[in-house]
This record gives C-alpha cells, structure tokens and sequence, in this order.
C-alpha cells in the first residue's frame, strides 16, 4: 500500500464524518404552510377579514338567508335592490344605516324562471344583473338582463334561451311598463352578464360567450354573445359604435 492510498482513505473517512456530522446537526424539517388566504367564516358580524389586495376589511352583515346574492345597486333613498340570481329581485331598507332591513317580498314585475321544465340544477335562467338610471331620482328607470326561455330542443335535451335587456319603471315594491330594449339570438346556453352605466347616459352590456356548438360567436360581430354592448338608455345603438356600419353586424 502506498502512501497516495493511505492519504486518499484518510480522506475518504475525513469527507464520511463530516457529512455524518452535518446530517446529525440539520434542523427539522418544517411544516408546510397553506398557501393563499385562511378562508374567514361567516359569525355574526362585525369581522375583519385580508384578501390578496387589502388587508383589514371590515365586514357588517347586512342580510342573511339569500340565494345566490349577485348585484347590488344602492338607491338615492339609501334603500337598494339586490338581485337574487336566477330568482327574484329584493329591497334592503335603509341599507346604509345601523340597522338595514331586508323585504321579506320581492319585487314583483320581475320574469320568474324558477319552474321552468327541463331546466337543471346547473342552468342559470332568470334575472342576471340590476342597474338604475342615472336621473333615476327623476325618472326612476330600472335596467335588467335575463336569460329567457324561448323553447326545448329535444334532440339535445337542451333549453334554448336568449339574453334580454330590459327597462322599467319601479313604483314601491312593483316593476311596471317594462320595455326589452335588447333581444340576443337564441342560444343554448345561460351565460352571465353585467351592466353599467356611462358618460352620456350610455349603458354598457357585457354578455357571457356561447361554449356550446358555437365555440366562435365571441369573434363574430352577427351576434350579441361573449361582447361588450355600448347602447343609448332607451335601447338604441350610437352611431359611433365600432361596428354601427359593418354589414350585418348586430
């Protein structure tokens, strides 16, 4: 045995403990810690909850016992509408106050799709989105969009609806002369939709996409679906719309 063969088994056994050594001193291994937001459960109120972009938001409950709340919209009285998806349209009382007051009747005037047959547990008809008028406190003109129900298809075992835009009057607790202001083209699905107004009393639409055999609609301009609808408070078009003069453009 030579001495580059002693010096190299020294090594060998020097490098072993060391390791020995390093591994026999690690700290444990930590926990893992849950990524994102620790979801904060519904009590009684007042609570204080972060999301990804503020911390420390102040939470009062309003109103308990709603189905699938999906737009507010505040009203010059402090009262305000809030649209139960797919349902009914209600009234909160003095809804920016201590003690707000949710009606325990709906709104009536509203289209009700609730027992429509061959609808499933997934189809989202009804009343989508809510929005006043601008000089509502003169005119009192609410808007609203619908998926309404315009017949069955058999072979496909489908619904087939259409978006609907729609105005009315609110008298107390009752929409009345309701006008559609703007009809989409029959689809198969429900999709979503929002409302809001703009400069010059303009209201914008925005109308979910058709992801059923019409995987295309959005980029077509012969059809109201998966687009943004800029229209005049009474349902006409402005002339400056990007496609007022396209051919057969909607």
């Amino acid at each position: 045995m030579t001495f580059n063969d002693v010096s190299k088994r020294a090594l060998t056994r020097a490098v072993c403990a060391a390791v020995a050594v390093i591994l026999s001193t690690a700290p444990p291994a930590r926990a893992v810690v849950p990524m994102g937001i620790r979801p904060q459960s519904v009590g009684a109120g007042p609570y204080c909850f972060d999301s990804a972009e503020q911390h420390d938001i102040r939470v009062d409950v309003l109103a308990r016992g709603l189905s699938h709340p999906y737009s507010l919209v505040f009203l010059p009285n402090a009262d305000a509408l809030l649209v139960e998806r797919g349902t009914r349209l209600r009234l909160i009382r003095n809804v920016t106050c201590a003690t707000p007051l949710l009606v325990q009747t709906s709104i009536t005037g509203v289209p009700n799709s609730t027992n429509t047959q061959h609808a499933g547990p997934d189809d989202v008809l009804g009343i989508q989105d809510v929005a006043i008028h601008p000089d509502f406190s003169k005119n009192h003109f609410v808007y609203y969009t619908f998926n309404r129900v315009v017949g069955f298809d058999a072979q496909s075992t489908q619904l087939r609806t259409k978006i609907v835009l729609v105005r009315a009057r609110l008298e107390g607790s009752q929409l009345v002369d309701s006008k559609d202001l703007l009809t989409g083209e029959v689809s198969h699905d429900f999709g979503g939709s929002r409302l809001l107004f703009g400069q010059g009393n303009l209201l914008y639409v925005a109308v979910g996409g058709i992801s059923k055999g019409d995987l295309d609609a959005a980029q077509r301009t012969d059809n109201l679906y998966g687009k943004v609808l800029r229209v005049h408070d009474d349902g006409t078009i402005p002339a400056d719309n990007p496609f007022a003069r396209t051919p057969g453009a909607r």
